[in-house]
């Protein structure tokens, strides 16, 4: 998938982190609610034979606008990370949906993860930070590059140490001298 002019900001606050993300819609996204709204409009006049000329017309004018502004509208998601948790906020493109909050004790390790098509069966999961957890993992942050990540992993980790413990290098659970990370500081 790749990241495509993502808009990505960090902003410190007393509580900790608040990470906005917004990405514009693809051009594809565009073309095909056009096409569905294009799809009911040609229902609307086919089979609602009573229907005038300016009604229809007027539909036309409606749905075209529609899939004008839905064009303009970014996917964003705005993530707030506390001592206590990760909160979510937004949506995201491919039929992910993010959990509305992560506690940040329920946390094994933060990693970047790359965009995986779900195939139909399930939900594209889009390429950015992740919380691997127990038995799951949660996308905190989507469509932001591996430098961003890791970036941003340095900087919740920096802040909360004491809760995350010492980050993992290259995201696979093991510190930097090669011993696993138990983090047995967790309450």
């Amino acid at each position: 998938m790749g990241t495509m002019n993502v808009h990505f900001e960090m902003i410190e606050t007393p509580e900790g982190f608040t990470i906005h993300v917004e990405r514009p819609r693809s051009w594809v996204e565009t073309i095909l609610n056009a096409a569905a709204c294009g799809v009911v409009t040609y229902i609307f006049i086919r089979y609602v034979p009573q229907m005038s000329a300016i009604i229809a017309n007027s539909i036309s004018i409606v749905v075209a606008a529609l899939a004008g502004y839905s064009r303009g509208q970014p996917r964003s998601i705005t993530t707030t990370i506390t001592k206590f948790e990760a909160h979510i906020v937004g949506t995201v493109s491919g039929g992910y949906r993010p959990p509305p909050y992560v506690p940040l004790a329920d946390i094994s390790y933060l990693e970047y993860r790359e965009a995986v098509s779900g195939g139909g069966e399930t939900a594209d999961q889009p390429e950015g930070l992740w919380a691997v957890l127990e038995n799951s993992s949660a996308c905190l942050v989507p469509y932001i590059e591996k430098s961003q990540t890791e970036a941003l992993v340095t900087a919740i980790h920096k802040r909360f140490e004491h809760i995350l413990g010492s980050a993992p290098s290259r995201s696979t659970g093991f510190s930097a001298t090669g011993l696993i990370q138990l983090n047995l500081n967790k309450p």
